[in-house]
């Protein structure tokens, strides 16, 4: 969970994953994904958005995989 700069220590600053690196990386895993063919199982997870169970703040929407889902 992404908590405010101000909050965190001196060796999560120092020695932490820049965010911005984070997020490059997980948009590019998810576009990767959609290109090679990944397909919404809405049985897995669900009708209009997918919630990791890990990470409670990670939501993915279906309309960013399948563009023609409405």
């Amino acid at each position: 969970m992404a908590v405010p700069e101000r909050s965190l220590s001196d060796d999560a600053m120092l020695y932490g994953e820049r965010r911005d690196k984070a997020q490059i990386e997980l948009e590019l895993y998810v576009l990767c994904q959609i290109i090679n063919g990944f397909k919404w199982n809405p049985e897995k997870m669900g009708k209009w958005f997918w919630k990791s169970k890990v990470d409670k703040d990670l939501v993915i929407l279906k309309n960013w995989i399948e563009t023609n889902c409405n």
